[in-house]
């Protein structure tokens, strides 16, 4: 025996307004932990990015204090490049290309240096041309500034910015 108490009548017409608000609530919560964590993936490369072209710099000011060369950093910011190499010590020499790194997937680069698109180290570790890189994932940008008498690089913290320039 079926007591009719219990039984419920079955809305046959479409959703409940609750229904709808817990499908709603659900779907942003959803949303919103998919936008953090691809927030932290973009820093995340952004960071590892930066990482890699600190220490690439300081290789090549360091070779250019070990081998007595002058060694330069050419940076692409149409291909989001950069490269590596030894410049010759007399005219009849050529450039030796070290290497070339490409950035991640949406990671741009920018340079802003005092004489062109390149750190020019010179055998006592100096640079000749200082200036700040950028790089920019989504909203995010990661300066580092060379400075020019010691040539050191220094890595400035990662700014989230919401639409415009920096």
């Amino acid at each position: 025996m079926i007591c009719r108490r219990y039984m419920t009548r079955v809305n046959k017409n479409g959703f409940t307004l609750a229904e709808l608000i817990i499908v709603l609530g659900v779907i942003t919560i959803m949303w919103v932990a998919a936008s953090l964590s691809a927030d932290g993936l973009r820093r995340h490369t952004l960071n590892n990015a930066s990482l890699a072209l600190q220490a690439d710099i300081r290789y090549a000011q360091q070779m250019a204090v070990m081998e007595g060369r002058v060694w330069r950093v050419d940076f692409d910011s149409v291909s989001n490049s950069y490269t590596i190499r030894r410049m010759p010590n007399n005219i009849l020499d050529t450039a030796d290309y070290y290497r070339e790194v490409i950035l991640p997937r949406g990671v741009t680069i920018d340079f802003n240096g005092t004489r062109g698109l390149f750190l020019h180290y010179t055998p006592k570790g100096t640079v000749h041309n200082a200036g700040t890189i950028s790089l920019r994932s989504g909203s995010l940008l990661q300066r580092s500034t060379v400075v020019p008498s010691a040539g050191r690089v220094r890595v400035l913290e990662i700014i989230s910015h919401s639409g415009g320039d920096f």
